[in-house]
C-alpha cells in the first residue's frame, strides 16, 4: 500500500503502525484460516458438571479469595441499544398506519417484525420504561396511556426510539430502564453493580467494577455511576470503586473496498472502523487485575431474581482459584527443579484438569523436554468459562479444536470461524450441547503473582472479515479476535455446565417482558 502524507499523520495520530495496517489489508485478500473442530465439548469430555459437594468447596475457596480484596469485575459496555428495535423501526417503516389492527393482518400474514411490534404495543404499560416514556410524551401534549388502550403505537414507538422524545436506540444498552424495583425504575449499569456487590465485595466493604464504555457516552455514564453509588452504597454496605475505559483508538481497523484496497471517505483519507469487542483486550490487560469476572452488560437479571445467578459465580471463582492455586504448585516444584515425579504430576493435571495433550514426539522425550512443556503450558493464564446446556440460543459455543500444531484444546468457537462447506465440520458444529453466555471468571496472574501481558497469549491470526456499508455502498471490515475467542485462545480453559437460570440476556425489547427480568411475573 502506498500511504499518502495524510495517512501517516492519521496513523500517527491513531497510534498504529505502517506494518499492522499492511497486515490489516493482507487479511482482507486472503482471509484467515477456518478454525479446525475436533469435536464439540460435551459434559464429561470438556465440560464439568459441579456436584453439591464441589460447589460447596469452591464457594469456600473463593470466599477467602474474596476477603482478601483479590477480585474485580470487567463489563463490556459501550454498544448502543439500536438492535433491541429493529423489529419495531421495521415493523414502524412498513405497516402505515401502525395500529393494532394492521401488525395483526400483517403477523397474520407471516410478517416476523410486526408480530414483534404486536406483541410490544399490547404490553407497553408492563416495561420499566413506559413511566419515562410516558412523560416524555406529555410534554409533548401526547397521552401514551390512551394511545396504547387504543392500539394506536406509532407514536409511542417514535418517542421510545427516536430523539424526538427518549431517544432509545441511539442510547448506550447500560443506561435503558431495564426493570422495576419496590416501584423504582433500574438500568442494567445498576443491576450490574449491585449483582458484583453481592459475589466480589471484600473484608472491608470495597467492590471494583470496572467498565468499557464509548467515548460519546463517558460523561452518561459517569453520572450514571454517581447516582448508582448514592441510590445502593448505604443500603448494601458497600463501597463500589468504578472505573471506566473507552475503546483505544490504536485497536481500530482499516476498511476496505471489495477488490480489498485501502477505503478513502470524500477527502481521500483512510478509512477506520472499530476493531471489534476483541479489542478490549487492551482494555482487560491494563487492568493488570487478579480474578476477575467477564459478563455482557445485557446479561443481568433483577436484583430479587439474581440468587442464581451469584451462587454459580462463587462456585465458577472457587474452581479458577481452585486450579490457579494447583498451577502454581506446580510451577514451583518445576522451577525448583523438582524430578521426574513433579514433571509427570505436572503433565498429567494439565491432561486431565486443563484439557491440554503432550505431543506424541513428546512422550518419550527428555525430562528437559517434558519440563519445558510442562512449564510452557502451565504459565498462562486462566480461565474459567459457565456453559449452559443448548436451548436454541445463537451465539458461540465450547468445542475442542485443532491448532495449526495438531494440538487439541478446549477453544469457544463463533459459527463465522467455521466453514460451511464443510460437511463434517458442521455436523460438528450442529452437535454441540451447550453454548457460550459470556460467563467467565479469568486468572490474570502468574505463579509469581505478577499480571500477565495478556497480548502474547491471543491469537492475531483468528480475525473476523465482515461485509459492511459505507456511504451507500458494500465494503469490507476487520474484526480482532473476539475477546473470549482468538484474544484468549492461548489460555488454560476448563469449561464447567452453569443452569439457564444464569443466562438472561435481553437482544430484544421484547425480551424484557420474560419472567426472568419480571419480578411480578409470578
Amino acid at each position: 500500500m502506498k500511504l499518502q502524507q495524510s495517512d501517516r499523520v492519521d496513523l500517527g495520530r491513531r497510534g498504529i503502525s505502517q506494518a499492522e495496517v499492511a497486515r490489516q489489508l493482507r487479511f482482507f485478500a486472503r482471509p484467515p484460516a477456518w478454525v479446525t473442530l475436533d469435536g464439540p465439548c460435551t459434559a464429561g469430555d470438556g465440560i464439568t458438571q459441579v456436584g453439591v459437594g464441589d460447589a460447596a468447596r469452591f464457594t469456600r475457596t473463593f470466599e477467602a479469595a474474596r476477603l482478601m480484596g483479590r477480585c474485580a469485575k470487567f463489563v463490556p459496555a459501550s454498544g448502543v441499544a439500536s438492535r433491541m428495535f429493529t423489529a419495531l423501526i421495521s415493523a414502524r417503516d412498513r405497516v402505515n398506519p401502525m395500529t393494532r389492527d394492521a401488525l395483526v393482518l400483517a403477523a397474520d400474514a407471516g410478517d416476523a417484525d410486526a408480530r414483534q411490534a404486536l406483541v410490544f404495543g399490547e404490553n407497553i404499560q408492563r416495561f420499566a420504561f413506559f413511566p419515562s416514556l410516558a412523560s416524555a410524551m406529555a410534554d409533548a401534549g401526547l397521552d401514551a396511556t390512551t394511545l396504547a388502550a387504543s392500539g394506536s403505537y406509532a407514536q409511542l414507538v417514535e418517542y421510545l426510539v427516536d430523539g424526538v422524545g427518549l431517544g432509545y436506540a441511539a442510547r448506550p444498552k447500560g443506561l435503558l430502564d431495564f426493570h422495576v424495583t419496590a416501584g423504582e425504575s433500574r438500568t442494567p449499569l445498576e443491576e450490574h453493580l449491585i449483582e458484583a456487590a453481592a459475589v466480589i465485595g471484600d473484608a472491608t466493604g470495597r467492590c471494583r467494577v470496572h467498565m468499557t464504555v464509548s467515548v460519546d457516552h463517558l460523561a452518561q455514564f459517569e453520572a450514571a455511576v454517581a447516582a448508582a453509588r448514592q441510590n445502593h452504597e448505604d443500603r448494601l454496605g458497600i463501597r463500589f470503586e468504578v472505573s471506566l475505559s473507552v475503546q483505544a483508538a490504536s485497536s481500530d481497523t482499516v476498511a476496505a473496498d471489495l477488490d480489498n484496497t485501502p477505503l478513502r471517505d470524500a477527502q481521500g483519507r483512510l478509512v477506520f472502523r472499530p476493531g471489534g469487542h476483541g479489542a478490549l483486550l487492551e482494555n482487560l490487560n491494563n487492568l493488570e487485575g487478579d480474578v476477575v469476572f467477564v459478563k455482557n452488560i445485557d446479561n443481568v437479571a433483577p436484583e430479587s431474581l439474581n440468587g442464581p445467578t451469584v451462587q454459580w459465580k462463587r462456585v465458577l471463582a472457587g474452581c479458577l482459584v481452585t486450579v490457579q492455586q494447583e498451577v502454581r504448585r506446580y510451577m514451583k516444584a518445576l522451577h525448583r527443579g523438582d524430578g521426574e515425579a513433579a514433571v509427570v504430576a505436572a503433565l498429567a493435571f494439565l491432561h486431565d484438569t486443563c484439557g491440554e495433550a503432550l505431543p506424541p514426539v513428546l512422550a518419550d522425550g527428555s525430562l528437559t523436554a517434558r519440563r519445558d512443556f510442562a512449564v510452557e503450558h502451565l504459565d498462562r493464564p486462566i480461565r474459567v468459562c459457565g456453559m449452559v446446556p443448548n436451548q436454541g440460543e445463537p451465539g458461540g459455543g465450547p468445542f475442542w479444536v485443532r491448532n495449526a500444531g495438531g494440538e487439541r484444546r478446549r477453544q469457544i468457537v463463533e459459527t463465522a470461524q467455521v466453514d460451511k462447506s464443510a460437511r463434517e465440520q458442521m455436523d460438528m458444529l450442529a452437535a454441540a450441547t451447550h453454548f457460550n453466555p459470556v460467563d467467565l471468571v479469568c486468572g490474570l496472574r502468574n505463579w509469581r503473582d505478577e499480571p500477565f501481558d495478556l497480548r502474547r497469549f491471543a491469537d492475531p491470526d483468528s480475525v473476523f472479515v465482515s461485509k459492511k456499508s459505507y456511504a451507500g455502498r458494500p465494503v469490507k471490515a476487520l474484526e480482532h479476535p473476539g475477546l473470549w475467542n482468538g484474544g484468549m485462545a492461548r489460555w488454560l480453559s476448563l469449561f464447567v455446565e452453569v443452569p439457564p437460570e444464569t443466562f438472561n440476556p435481553v437482544k430484544t425489547v421484547n425480551d424484557l417482558l420474560g419472567s426472568q427480568h419480571r419480578p411480578d411475573a409470578g
